[in-house]
């Protein structure tokens, strides 16, 4: 139908979209800057808000969002306008329905950690028991399914990093891994 032709045609646009914002010429050029301020942010919200049942759009909306995140130049504007357009409830949901991808996953624990430095209400939520089962889980399995993915294993690495902060110190962390998730 319609929609669905226009959400296609949103993936393809996307997908050239990360490409771009992967690309090194990306890196501190003012076109990120530019699409930041026609609100690129808040239409990938949109996206992901929208509980898109185009699996592509939900996962490069997110990749597209983490990217910006990692660029320390647009890094708070895009916090702050993500915050501002309630994203994070919406990256909790799919955190629950997804658990199953664990790149996706990752990628929405890359977000949700990011706002969660700007927001205590974030923060609370990620210290949440069955957030940080979730995640103990999920860093295992990227232990466990990567041994020489450096990259993946140093993602874990953070995300458990993070979690001792979030829970204000390791023991319950340790417990909680001890536990099993």
């Amino acid at each position: 139908g319609e929609g669905q032709s226009h959400e296609s045609g949103l993936e393809d646009l996307l997908t050239v979209l990360q490409r771009i914002l992967n690309s090194n010429s990306a890196k501190n050029s003012p076109l990120v800057k530019e699409l930041i301020e026609k609100n690129l942010v808040e239409n990938l919200v949109k996206a992901l808000t929208s509980r898109s049942e185009m699996e592509g759009v939900t996962n490069l909306s997110t990749q597209i969002l983490k990217n910006l995140l990692e660029d320390p130049n647009s890094k708070q504007d895009v916090i702050k306008r993500c915050l501002e357009k309630g994203l994070a409830p919406s990256l909790l949901h799919l955190l629950e329905t997804n658990k199953e991808d664990p790149a996706f996953t990752n990628s929405l624990l890359h977000l949700l950690l990011g706002l969660s430095e700007a927001s205590p209400e974030v923060a609370a939520k990620l210290g949440d028991k069955a957030f940080l089962k979730a995640l103990v889980k999920e860093t295992r399995n990227i232990l466990k399914q990567e041994g020489d993915d450096l990259e993946a294993l140093h993602q874990a690495e953070q995300n458990l990093k993070h979690l001792s902060a979030l829970m204000g110190g390791s023991e319950s962390v340790d417990k909680i891994i001890d536990e099993g998730g």
